[in-house]
């Protein structure tokens, strides 16, 4: 058996196999004898048709058992003996059979590629985010929530700032004529907000129920057009007064305006420590994308896609999803992702970084203190089972390797306020 190896690029290797037919033709007679033994060719018995003549007429069967006999007899051997039994994927690239002659393959494997990490230890210099709670968005947040439990009452007279109008809008060409199929009916807007601000509410202000106005909007960014606005109601919204007695009737989980404040600053801040973590995370993982250079397995990529597409079918029930397009725009993220994941086995490897039974214990009683104690037992022998134990065991794995870059990362903070977010 002679062997042929030749590496395409970092990812990509082909494996040429070549056997004497000596070495093989015992299966071969076995197949055909086998195959023959079946066959049914009118003025024959079975298994009586001659043998060039049921050679002839079973070839392809023939060929197709052989070689897939062949390759699975020899293959993991040559992968053994070559010290290649890791691989990510593999494929038959080539067969060259003819009876009597030398049988050869040709397969192709993808490998994961040999990296080398940058100096995260001495070089890695980040900066982490920490956001604050502004006074300003709690009040943005209980003005919401006022217009949220408003008032509405009907408006029987003219348009003021302030007051919502209930309208339908008929897009108009560049000629001022009414495009068809372009109506958008029960729209409701603010008068004296986006986008019925400045003079657009000025055109609005004073007019009645059934007039029709020619506005100018912008209700795709970036793509103002020309609408007649046909106004079919006018509402006015009276804002409660939120104080300690609104919060006692329309609350359960507070008592008073302060303590609500407090408990909405709270969940606001919880929102925001989660962003911070999340962008942290992402330049950790950028810094290291940003100073490597390293091919990755193009069946990797396309199983991340895989996964992808079942979410999305699953996620939209009966509606028809298009495959190609999720591929194409989550490819950078599928590439991204599969580095990143490449480059924490490196760090795993390199530094010993393991999760023990400990771990997993620990982890798992932290899960199931938030369920009532009567069912924590339950809930307990759910994660063990092997598809939440293994999703568990690779968060944990994730976290410490986290972990560990952080121990040896230079990190400033910047504090920000939420309103500065906004600007």
């Amino acid at each position: 058996m002679d062997i042929n190896i030749e590496k395409v690029n970092s990812v990509e290797k082909t494996v040429k196999v070549i056997l004497a037919w000596e070495n093989v033709s015992d299966d071969y007679d076995k197949i055909v004898k086998k195959l023959r033994k079946n066959l049914k060719l009118s003025g024959f018995r079975p298994g009586k048709v001659p043998m060039g003549l049921a050679k002839r007429h079973l070839a392809p069967n023939i060929q197709y058992e052989f070689v897939n006999k062949i390759i699975e007899k020899t293959f993991q051997n040559v992968l053994e003996e070559k010290n290649m039994t890791e691989y990510v994927d593999s494929s038959l690239e080539n067969v060259v059979f003819k009876e009597g002659e030398p049988f050869e393959y040709t397969i192709k494997l993808e490998v994961d590629p040999q990296i080398t990490l940058p100096d995260y230890k001495s070089d890695m210099k980040l900066t982490r985010k920490k956001y604050i709670v502004s006074d300003d968005d709690i009040e943005l947040y209980m003005d919401e929530i006022k217009k949220e439990k408003a008032e509405v009452l009907m408006v029987d007279g003219a348009v003021e700032e302030g007051f919502f109008i209930n309208c339908n809008l008929e897009k108009l060409d560049d000629d001022g004529n009414l495009i068809e199929g372009e109506k958008i009916e029960g729209r409701l807007y603010e008068v004296g907000v986006k986008p019925l601000d400045d003079k657009n509410a000025e055109l609005l202000i004073g007019k009645n129920v059934n007039d029709v106005i020619k506005i100018n909007l912008e209700l795709e960014a970036g793509q103002p057009s020309d609408y007649n606005v046909t106004i079919i109601g006018i509402e006015e919204h009276k804002l409660p007064e939120i104080n300690d007695e609104w919060v006692k009737t329309n609350l359960t989980s507070v008592d008073s305006l302060e303590a609500w404040k407090k408990q909405v600053s709270s969940s606001m801040q919880k929102d925001l420590e989660t962003r911070a973590k999340q962008e942290f995370d992402g330049s950790i993982q950028d810094w290291f994308l940003n100073n490597m250079e390293f091919e990755v397995p193009k069946s990797r990529i396309s199983h991340y896609l895989d996964g992808m597409v079942n979410n999305f079918k699953t996620q939209s029930g009966n509606m028809k999803v298009d495959e190609n397009e999720i591929r194409k725009y989550y490819e950078p993220q599928a590439e991204k992702s599969v580095k990143w994941f490449m480059i924490e086995g490196k760090i795993k490897d390199d530094e010993g970084i393991a999760i023990t039974s400990e771990d997993f214990d620990k982890k798992v009683e932290e899960l199931v203190s938030s369920y009532p104690e009567d069912q924590r037992e339950q809930f307990v022998n759910i994660y063990k089972q092997d598809a939440y134990k293994q999703q568990i065991e690779m968060q944990l794995l994730s976290d410490k390797i986290m972990e560990h870059i952080l121990e040896n990362a230079q990190i400033d903070t910047e504090e920000i306020k939420s309103s500065d977010l906004r600007k």
